[in-house]
């Protein structure tokens, strides 16, 4: 199952090769805290839906996405 997540920085979705914006499930690390960690989101990133969904999130000094599900 593929996690769809919308990246958005100054309220404006990021597109591209530079913004990955599908991982599939498999790809994705989750804890049992309810946290899942995408690599390769910039750090600039403000905001962040998945599926659909706004979510709290924090991006980590190597550029990983942290989302609280």
């Amino acid at each position: 199952m593929a996690i769809q997540v919308k990246v958005y920085r100054n309220g404006e979705a990021l597109k591209g090769a530079r913004v990955q914006t599908t991982w599939d499930s498999s790809t994705v690390i989750t804890n049992d805290q309810g946290c899942a960690v995408f690599p390769g989101v910039p750090k600039s990133v403000r905001s962040v839906f998945v599926n659909g969904m706004e979510v709290k999130e924090d991006v980590d000094e190597n550029g990983m996405l942290v989302v609280w599900l």
